[in-house]
């Protein structure tokens, strides 16, 4: 009985274990008296903690499969993550038939599908190949049937064993969260692109598997501005989780973003300066989608590498046709010091600090850098000045007070930073 309960549990966490329960009755066999309520509530407790301690240490004990890893591009801390939330898990089930045998050995709750990776080990002489599929796959939860679809993952074969993913697709709710769903997988067969032209192995395949909880997410801005060629996108709010960001807004709003510009999130920032790449292409209006249940719009970011969405800084967003232009889509990037108002208007300023002149969100607190101040030695102490132009779409900025030349800049989201500034010669009373 002991080895059933523990065969899964680390020895140490198990040694911990057998220890209080050692010391609990090691206290009952040596009192003449009933165990006080205040002794036996210390021994409860220290049931208690190692109890939990055997909690965190079977959490850890599953380790992604490489092929997961990659699927996701989740990093090792990331991956145990959530495997402690509950979005990433073991799983056991294995039906064999038909000379064949599938294996569910783990899944993964995305935001807006369910992955389940299965090892599928078939008879000798049954060559897998990129023709090869299972014709029908079907996943039951509560009499209701989900959308699944079923893919082999190529490169993964040994000998006569491959591996495959199944996707479970969802529109947003969580009614399968935690629950146990019955995966039918039926028929493998060699297609072409238009029929099926051979049954290799005939046959009904059944698992119980139990699908894991839906990964946490951030809203990460309320009520933003996205700027794009001068034209502002008003967005509702920006919400991500580990494997997308969605950004929410009006339809006719979203549709001007994309109708005619093709964008790049190019990565994302943490708030300890390390970046995550993505290099997600949005093109025309195919990433606008609608949430089923309250029937607002969003564009749909889909990540090739997953994030831990409580430690985002930055996520960064560059225009394909402007590789110049690029600049951040949402900044919460940690501020050193309070940089000083030059001008105001409708909730976004102009300020800057001792390294740059920012482009500043108030209400969402997103700034955005549009000159670099350390490339041209600029100092207020030494009479450097900064002049905001009309209507605030330029600065103009003067380094010290015995520099022979001055600098222009135009104030707009997209630009780089370090290629913003314009050297002119100073010429009478510059800031005139």
């Amino acid at each position: 009985m002991k080895k059933e309960i523990y065969k899964n549990v680390p020895r140490e966490f198990h040694d911990r274990f057998m220890d209080t329960i050692e010391q609990i009755a090691a206290e009952e066999r040596t009192a003449r008296s009933i165990i006080s309520w205040k002794k036996a509530a210390v021994l409860i407790a220290a049931l208690v903690a190692a109890l939990s301690t055997l909690t965190v240490g079977a959490a850890y004990l599953y380790k992604w499969h490489q092929t997961a890893k990659r699927s996701f591009g989740v990093s090792d801390e990331l991956a145990d993550k959530l495997v402690m939330e509950g979005a990433a898990k073991e799983e056991m089930a294995v039906i064999h038939a038909s000379d064949v045998t599938i294996r569910a050995i783990q899944s993964v709750a995305a935001e807006n599908y369910y992955y389940v990776l299965l090892t599928v080990d078939t008879p000798q002489g049954v060559i897998i190949d990129e023709d090869t599929v299972f014709d029908r796959v079907e996943v039951i939860s509560d009499n209701k049937t989900a959308s699944a679809v079923i893919n082999y993952v190529s490169g993964s074969f040994e000998d006569h064993e491959s591996l495959w993913e199944i996707k479970v697709l969802h529109t947003g709710e969580a009614e399968y969260a935690g629950k146990q769903v019955t995966v039918k997988i039926a028929d493998l067969v060699r297609t072409t692109k238009t029929k099926i032209v051979d049954t290799l192995v005939e046959g009904e395949w059944i698992l119980p598997v139990t699908l894991p909880l839906q990964p946490q997410e951030a809203v990460l801005c309320q009520a933003h501005v996205l700027m794009i060629e001068n034209h502002e996108v008003n967005i509702d709010r920006i919400e991500a989780g580990p494997f997308q960001i969605r950004l929410y807004g009006e339809e006719e709003e979203l549709l001007h973003a994309l109708q005619y510009h093709t964008f790049m999130v190019s990565g994302v920032a943490y708030m300890d300066g390390s970046f995550t790449e993505q290099n997600v292409e949005l093109r025309g209006t195919a990433a606008i989608e609608k949430d089923c249940e309250s029937g607002e719009i969003y564009i749909n970011i889909p990540l090739k590498n997953a994030v831990d969405v409580s430690k985002v800084a930055v996520v960064c967003l560059t225009e394909m046709e402007d590789e110049v232009s690029q600049g951040l889509l949402w900044d919460n990037s940690p501020k050193t010091q309070e940089p000083e108002v030059l001008y105001e208007r409708n909730g976004h300023a102009i300020v800057y600090d001792e390294q740059s002149v920012y482009l500043w969100d108030r209400e969402c607190d997103v700034i955005w850098k549009i000159a670099d101040l350390t490339a041209i030695d600029f100092s207020a102490e030494q009479g450097g000045s900064i002049v905001v132009g009309p209507g605030g779409k330029t600065i103009t900025i003067l380094p010290n007070a015995t520099s022979d030349k001055i600098y222009v800049a135009d104030v707009e989201y997209g630009l780089n930073a370090e290629q913003n500034l314009h050297e002119m010669a100073k010429a009478g009373n510059w800031a005139d």
